[in-house]
């Protein structure tokens, strides 16, 4: 449901990893509401059970430049304390599989949208999952980034030193 009381049904789904994913009825609810890359929403859960009910509860454009970057590789993130307790922010599998991102760099540069910029470390776990690392919480103090926030990180430059640009607050 959107803001104006309008609804769209909707399968949800669930990755192997535990993530979920909105199917069948995503895009139309995209159309209607003009969603475009760089819209930042937030879903709430206002009813549980076989049929729950999602309401969006806000969106702007976070990108307000060209519309260049729908071609550059991107995805969305929750900021969790344990990730500024633990040093590090994990990248989404398909996400480092697409961009080769491990095997060509161990640093990487983190712009915010003021252009400051931050180097910091990325490295693989025993499971294979990669992460920004040494660096990333310095990062996210920074940018004053709290539990629950939404972001978005945008690589803007491939290669031995790739650069991410960060959306969010």
């Amino acid at each position: 449901m959107d803001e104006e009381g309008r609804s769209w049904p909707a399968n949800l789904g669930q990755k192997n990893d535990g993530q979920a994913y909105i199917g069948q009825g995503w895009t139309a609810f995209r159309n209607a509401n003009k969603l475009k890359p760089g819209d930042s929403f937030m879903f709430e859960l206002t009813k549980k059970g076989k049929k729950p009910l999602l309401i969006m509860r806000w969106k702007t454009n976070t990108k307000t430049k060209s519309e260049r970057w729908t071609d550059a590789p991107f995805f969305y993130a929750m900021f969790r304390a344990s990730s500024l307790e633990s040093y590090w922010l994990k990248f989404p599998r398909d996400f480092v599989n697409k961009n080769d991102i491990i095997s060509k760099c161990s640093k990487m540069i983190l712009t915010n949208e003021g252009g400051r910029s931050w180097t910091v470390s990325v490295g693989r776990n025993n499971s294979g999952e990669v992460s920004l690392r040494s660096g990333w919480n310095v990062f996210a103090q920074a940018n004053g980034l709290k539990e629950g926030d939404v972001f978005m990180l945008e690589l803007i430059k491939k290669g031995k030193s790739p650069a991410m640009k960060f959306y969010g607050n």
